[in-house]
């Protein structure tokens, strides 16, 4: 709290900072509250003398031992440095050995630099002393109590003397010299309350209680100002006979004061004394009720004050009713303000010891500090550089300019050096706030570089005038580390350390964009994929894997440009972006030399392993706007090249995409056909050819499209293999086949002994409940496992013999008759042949359409003919259309047949009726697919 003063010289202060360094106080404040005051340290050596001291005790110097000049009139202390530390903070009087003269104050011990400060002022009670040691009132620090009281005193011998003049009206005054004299005690005692009390709280009792019987007053109380409810609590009460007033006390620690509201309230919001003559008539008052009970009448308040602001109120009452006291109120507004002035100046003490503290605690926290400091004046000299920043920087510094010119500094993201006006630090010295301004230092201790980030503010005083700037900087080099990292990591792959995807489609677009500005820049886009890696990865393992996708991502690299760019996309795909080409033989010449860089072998950890890649290419002459549609095009041909036997590159064109977009749009309306029942079954007859008989028929499934009308099984069975709805197309075709097989056993004579063959694909016999699946079927249908011929091509069988030798084995425990498809087109292993229970074997339709005109091809089926007798298999030919074929077949001993020569495949209805008309089919020439019976 501050109060308001009367203004007076104040004498120039002293630097304590000149006598001993590292040691600093505000010197204005401290001269002008402490002009007497003594500094000396452990050896008792003098270090200051305050001004008014200096005055008195000119024989005083600096460096002088303490115990020549002064005596401590206290018992119990010795004039010794330890003796007087033990007693800090607490009243001393010293006595000049010189001319007497005593000081009265506090000693206060600093620990760094480690002195004592005695604060006092000369004890002197009455004005003919300051005469005496060449004082006066004006000498003394603003608001001493000894010049208070001198002045109180002065008031009191002019009074006295007045008092001599007047005898004549010795009797009529006789009163008011008694209220003034009351009133000078009061002044008196509050003065030296204030002159001893080391605290607000420890004066405040004392000067009520000094008050309330100086004055003849029975009650007095201190209300104070509650910042959070804005209202006027009771703090501390004070009463000549406690038993008297029990309800009126009561009352006044409970009932709280706003601002206007009773007579604490008026005075708040006043900020003027206010006199109430009888408080029992004042009605609306709170209290007007406990007063009448207690017998509490008169009374006034006054208000205290911080400065302008009223930050308490003191009141009094008495038994008595009172008639206003203007030199009363007047004589309390003083005390008010001296209270005030008191506080003001408990104030100034604890902020300059506080001042004191925080010095040495500042300097131990800036010099424990990870981050740098630097605080420079407005002439950019530097005050503060502390060792985190002699760490930082590599060097510490006096002045600005030249530190900045051997330091180096560069801006962030570029080699350009730093302008010093630019520079943080000069930048708030200029009176400019600098937020989080990132910088990269190069110095002798720093050769890879600092990367830190600055905050500056500049400094004023108390009047906003510049006064220089601080700034505080922070090393941040992991930090900018682990953002490269992270960066880098974002945008490149992991194992192989190419680009990523993210990357590659960045800066494929940036090429698609600059295709659109410059017409003539040309690139094309390159997708990769190993060619049968997932047996590598299965066979040898995935460390082996990822050290071949390692390797070949070298060998990749080694023949591209600069600034090609090559991607790992996942897996075994990798991309590579071709720019500035001048037509497109520039791509397939680089297409080629990754395929031959990849010829030689690779040898990983002494295992040799060949490699080769697929490619498709993609080329910006198709005018692309976004970079997924040409990686989709790229991807697109690499398939097309896997398609057509691997280990080269295909070059994209429109229908690719348009057959590529036709596949999937086929897989979507097949997995509605499944739920739609859009598949139909037609049925080919097999034919004994020596006998002409039926002996069954194989079920061949048909796809009536609602809008495209029938759809080969060549166009939409690999789809379904591919994406596994070939398991459910495989069952509805079981089911629906024995179903009908069933349904023309109990209806036509005929077809009691014929047969059904289902082809099984690659996916359904790898199903672990197969064996439980085809069960169930027969269960369902009631058909004779005898009858259902299941057919299955030698490449599935080959694949994984021992499993499949088991399977076909359970198969046949069933009952079903066994037979192998294609053959001749797939494996053709012999080596695996007789170990497959089989009870069929059927000649693929490639061989049979070209018996007559290559022989080979007919020494081929005579040995499957053989082969299958000895084995005790039957022969089924497949695609028969012509009598030659025929005939041929049968000079080769081939049993069975079936082909359009007999029957093209017939819809139900259609089958029906020729096994109903003759199961025995005439060779001779067919009409219209069929032949007559």
């Amino acid at each position: 709290m501050s109060t308001e003063t009367t203004s007076q010289p104040v004498p120039k202060p002293v630097d304590l900072a000149s006598v001993s360094p590292g040691f600093s106080l505000p010197p204005q404040q401290f001269a002008a509250v402490f002009p007497f005051h003594i500094v000396f340290n452990r050896k008792l050596e003098i270090l200051q003398i305050g001004n008014g001291l200096q005055q008195v005790y000119p024989s005083l110097s600096i460096g002088a031992p303490f115990g020549q000049h002064f005596q401590i009139n206290r018992p119990g202390i010795q004039t010794t440095f330890e003796s007087i530390q033990q007693h800090t903070r607490s009243l001393f009087m010293l006595e000049s050995l010189q001319n007497g003269m005593q000081l009265k104050g506090q000693m206060v011990y600093v620990c760094e630099p480690e002195v004592i400060v005695f604060l006092g002022s000369p004890w002197i009670t009455q004005i003919a002393s300051l005469k005496a040691f060449g004082l006066s009132l004006k000498d003394f620090a603003i608001h001493d109590p000894i010049a208070d009281f001198l002045f109180l005193l002065q008031a009191q011998n002019t009074a006295l003397a007045d008092a001599k003049k007047l005898t004549d009206q010795l009797t009529q005054q006789r009163s008011e010299l008694r209220k003034t004299n009351q009133k000078l005690a009061a002044q008196y005692a509050v003065t030296h309350i204030l002159a001893e009390a080391s605290c607000f709280n420890q004066a405040i009792v004392k000067i009520l209680e000094a008050i309330g019987h100086a004055l003849d007053w029975q009650l007095g109380a201190l209300w104070v100002v509650d910042g959070g409810n804005r209202s006027l609590q009771c703090q501390e009460l004070w009463q000549a006979n406690p038993e008297q007033y029990v309800e009126f006390t009561r009352i006044n620690r409970q009932v709280q004061f706003a601002s206007g509201v009773g007579l604490p309230g008026q005075v708040w919001q006043s900020g003027e004394a206010v006199w109430v003559e009888d408080l029992c008539m004042e009605h609306a008052s709170p209290r007007s009720a406990a007063a009448h009970a207690d017998g509490v009448h008169g009374g006034f308040a006054l208000p205290i004050k911080h400065g302008s602001q009223v930050i308490g109120v003191m009141e009094f009452f008495s038994h008595k009713t009172c008639q206003p006291d203007d030199g009363l109120l007047e004589m309390m507004a003083d005390i008010g303000i001296k209270i005030g002035q008191f506080v003001q100046r408990k104030q100034t003490e604890e902020a300059l010891l506080k001042q004191i503290e925080i010095s040495a605690g500042l300097k131990s926290i800036l010099d424990s500090m990870g981050d740098a400091v630097l605080v420079a004046d407005e002439n950019e000299k530097f005050l503060v550089f502390n060792p985190a920043a002699e760490r930082m920087f590599g060097s510490r510094a006096v002045n600005l300019k030249q530190w900045f010119q051997e330091l180096g500094l560069c801006l962030p993201n570029c080699p350009t050096p730093w302008d010093m006006d630019h520079f943080p630090l000069k930048r708030s010295i200029r009176g400019e706030d600098v937020n989080d301004v990132e910088m990269l230092i190069h110095h002798p201790n720093a050769p890879d570089g600092l990367w830190i980030t600055v905050t500056g503010r500049p400094l004023r005083d108390q009047h906003g005038n510049l006064k220089g700037g601080v700034i505080v900087c922070r090393d941040i080099t992991e930090r900018k580390q682990v953002e490269e990292k992270l960066l880098h990591d974002a945008y490149h792959d992991g194992l192989t350390g190419l680009a990523n995807r993210a990357l590659f489609m960045e800066r494929l677009q940036r090429a698609i964009a600059s295709t659109k500005q410059h017409k003539n820049h040309m690139f094309s886009v390159l997708f990769l994929d190993l060619d049968r890696f997932k047996v590598i990865n299965d066979s040898l393992g995935h460390i082996v894997g990822d050290q071949l996708l390692i390797a070949i991502s070298r060998r990749l690299e080694a023949c591209l440009r600069p600034r090609d760019t090559i991607a790992r996309l996942g897996g075994d795909e990798f991309a590579i972006l071709l720019e500035n080409l001048h037509d497109s033989s520039d791509a397939i010449q680089i297409a080629e030399r990754l395929q031959k860089a990849l010829v030689q072998p690779f040898d990983l950890n002494g295992i040799e392993i060949f490699a080769s890649i697929s490619i498709g290419i993609a080329s910006s002459t198709i005018h692309y706007d976004h970079p997924q549609e040409l990686l989709r095009d790229a991807d697109t041909a690499m398939y097309h090249a896997k398609a057509l036997g691997k280990s080269r590159y295909q070059i994209f064109d429109k229908t690719m995409h348009t057959r590529a977009v036709t596949l999937l749009q086929i897989e979507t309306d097949l997995r509605r056909a499944i739920e739609r029942q859009e598949f139909r079954l037609h049925y080919q007859p097999i034919v004994n050819l020596h006998t002409h008989q039926i002996m069954g028929f194989e079920a061949l499934i048909r796809w009536h499209h609602p809008e495209r009308g029938l759809i080969s099984p060549a166009e939409f069975i690999p789809i379904a293999e591919e994406t596994g709805l070939i398991i459910p197309i495989d069952l509805w075709l079981l089911r629906e086949a024995c179903h009908q097989m069933r349904h023309w056993q109990m209806q036509l004579p005929q077809a009691t002994h014929f047969t059904i063959s289902v082809n099984i694909s690659g996916k359904q016999f790898s199903q672990p409940n197969l064996i439980e699946q085809v069960k169930h079927i027969l269960r369902e249908t009631g058909l004779d496992a005898c009858c259902l011929k299941l057919e299955i091509t030698e490449s599935v069988l080959v694949a994984n013999a021992d499993i499949a030798i088991r399977m076909l084995q359970q198969l046949q425990a069933l009952g079903i008759q066994l037979s192998i498809d294609d053959f001749g087109t797939g494996y053709s292993s012999l080596s695996y042949l007789h170990r497959f229970p089989m009870n069929t074997l059927k000649i693929d339709r490639s061989f049979t359409k070209s018996i007559g005109a290559d022989p080979k091809k007919l020494g081929i089926i005579k040995t499957v003919v053989s082969l299958a007798q000895n084995l005790g298999m039957d022969v089924i030919a497949e695609g028969v259309e012509t009598s030659e074929q025929v005939s041929q077949l049968k000079v080769l001993n081939c049993t069975s047949a079936q082909g359009f020569f007999f029957s093209k495949p017939l819809d139900e209805k259609t089958a029906q009726g020729l096994i109903s008309k003759e199961p025995q089919i005439e060779v001779s020439t067919p009409v219209n697919g069929l032949v007559n019976a």
